[in-house]
């Protein structure tokens, strides 16, 4: 069935391709009409100073080339105007686009984002969290703003996403520094794949201080998370589900979640042999980048412990498990390295596995040898590059904002000294479950404030 249906895709195919790019503005992504007849819904975010900056720097980004399916480009034109910004500047966007494209606004298609990210704690979820906790987190240098109301944004357009497209389709998030592969998205093998799975992600292992992976994917293995510049979900109640979870942790549910490993019973958090928060694959995703957000939740679903999901996902309906698929980035030149389709440059390992895993996560019976992930037989850089030159730094770039302020220095996304405190994994958290907290990128040790400052 699959099959067939995928090839009737071929002459959209050619009209997407051939189609001259235009943009249509909508205020919910079913009343795009570049998705009709498509089966896959590119997604994005793109701020106006993104969107300055690639008008004259296109390379290595969504614009550089046309992709074989309809983008959705969610944009932030109601809060940049809000703080004396102009809004997205359609006609310079329109000359840039080389797909059918439809633009959201973000905060209009989503508006709790406009709770969460203000300063008021009785209001955003993010500021509570970040008074607990501090808003430290690994692998980020800048500290001087709350980069999590930013990056809060992408989870709200996936949830638009996710829970406005009919059943079976197939929504691909692609960050700005994303461009197509040599292969076209709707060649049949690539959409085949992702329909017979629910959620498909790359999982990595930061190169600072973890190993490559040596084998299949396991369960227990707590090290990897998700690198969300490529993520992609078919659309279902299971889908639906996760994306309204990740949306409750930015609203009060990882808050609740770090008051209670920190305050509940030693009997309220056992769970078989151990308690639950002591798991690193729970405390090294504390945080509120939509990277560990997704992960807490990917690693509880894959696990399928009923007293892990309970407390995880916290609105206590019957568990559907999701189908999880990993995309692998080719076969190794070396333990390290992926083959050259993939960036050579990536600062962390990700899943490269030699070709007899391969052929046993993908049998021609279709029963994986490795449970509830199936492994891509291909490598995702066929279809999808990202190319990870920090479209964040590009919002964040004063430069792009020509006579007015930067979105750093809005009052929403300022800091206190408290903020900035040791991250509680430092201190608290290490205290009562032993668990060795994760690392400030490039860092071999435990960072504290009297030895290092403010840990930049």
């Amino acid at each position: 069935l699959i099959g067939r249906a995928t090839s009737s895709m071929l002459p959209l195919l050619a009209v997407l391709l051939a189609c001259p790019a235009s943009i249509e503005h909508r205020s919910s992504i079913e009343l795009c009409a570049a998705l009709e007849g498509s089966p896959v819904a590119l997604v994005t975010g793109l701020t106006p100073a993104n969107a300055r900056y690639f008008v004259t720097n296109p390379a290595n980004s969504i614009f550089e080339h046309a992709f074989s399916a309809p983008l959705v480009i969610f944009h932030e034109s109601s809060w940049e105007q809000a703080h004396g910004r102009p809004a997205l500047n359609s006609s310079a966007i329109a000359q840039l686009v080389r797909s059918p494209t439809c633009a959201i606004d973000t905060f209009e298609a989503e508006p709790w984002l406009w709770r969460v990210s203000s300063r008021d704690p009785g209001q955003s979820g993010i500021e509570r969290f970040q008074e607990f906790a501090g808003m430290r987190e690994p692998f980020v240098r800048h500290y001087t703003a709350s980069l999590n109301k930013l990056l809060v944004r992408k989870v709200a357009a996936i949830h638009h996403a996710v829970q406005r497209q009919p059943n079976g389709s197939v929504v691909i998030w692609v960050d700005a520094d994303v461009t197509p592969g040599t292969q076209p998205l709707l060649d049949g093998v690539f959409l085949t794949w992702l329909r017979q799975r629910d959620v498909s992600y790359i999982p990595f292992r930061h190169a600072a201080h973890q190993r490559p992976f040596s084998g299949p994917p396991k369960h227990a293995d707590a090290q990897w998370r998700i690198e969300s510049g490529v993520f992609a979900l078919t659309v279902g109640s299971a889908t639906r589900r996760f994306a309204a979870t990740a949306v409750q942790y930015y609203d009060s549910r990882l808050e609740w979640l770090a008051r209670f490993c920190l305050g509940a019973s030693a009997a309220q958090l056992q769970t078989g042999k151990r308690a639950i928060c002591s798991h690193d694959w729970v405390a090294h995703n504390m945080y509120l980048n939509d990277i560990y957000v997704y992960s807490l939740l990917l690693h509880a679903d894959l696990r399928a412990d009923p007293a892990e999901l309970r407390l995880i996902y916290s609105d206590g309906q019957a568990m559907k498990r999701m189908r999880h698929g990993w995309f692998s980035m080719g076969q190794p030149k070396s333990a390290a390295r992926c083959p050259s389709d993939c960036p050579p440059s990536y600062p962390h390992f990700n899943f490269c596995p030699e070709a007899s895993l391969l052929r046993a996560a993908n049998p021609r019976n279709g029963r994986s040898q490795h449970g509830a992930v199936g492994i891509s037989p291909f490598s995702v850089c066929r279809y999808l590059v990202h190319h990870m030159h920090g479209a964040l730094r590009q919002t964040m770039s004063a430069q792009n904002h020509p006579g007015a302020s930067s979105i750093l220095q809005d009052a929403e996304l300022q800091t206190t000294q408290a903020q900035l405190a040791v991250p509680f994994l430092d201190s608290r958290w290490r205290a009562r479950f032993s668990t060795p907290a994760l690392f400030a990128k490039g860092k071999f040790r435990h960072c504290t404030v009297e030895r290092d400052g403010l840990c930049p």
